[in-house]
C-alpha cells in the first residue's frame, strides 16, 4: 500500500479521523514515506504478517473515512 501521494495535510486529516492505534499510526506514517512492508517490519520489530494485518486495518479505517 503506497500512500506517498498524500500531502502532509491530507495524511494528518486522515489520521485525525481514523482513530488509529499507536502502531497503526507509525505504520501509516511510514506508508506515506513509501516504506516497504519488509522495511516497516524491520523498523517496528514485528513480522511482515503483522504489518500486513495492520495495513488491512488501516485500509478499512480509510474506507470508512472516505465514505463519510
Amino acid at each position: 500500500m503506497n500512500l506517498s501521494f498524500l500531502s502532509r495535510e491530507q495524511s494528518e486529516e486522515y489520521k485525525s479521523k481514523m482513530n488509529l492505534t499507536e502502531d497503526e499510526e507509525k505504520i501509516f506514517d511510514m506508508l506515506t514515506k513509501n516504506y516497504s512492508i519488509v522495511k516497516i517490519a524491520d523498523v517496528m520489530q514485528m513480522s511482515t504478517r503483522t504489518v500486513d494485518r495492520r495495513i488491512k486495518n488501516i485500509k478499512l479505517k480509510m474506507s470508512v473515512v472516505d465514505k463519510s
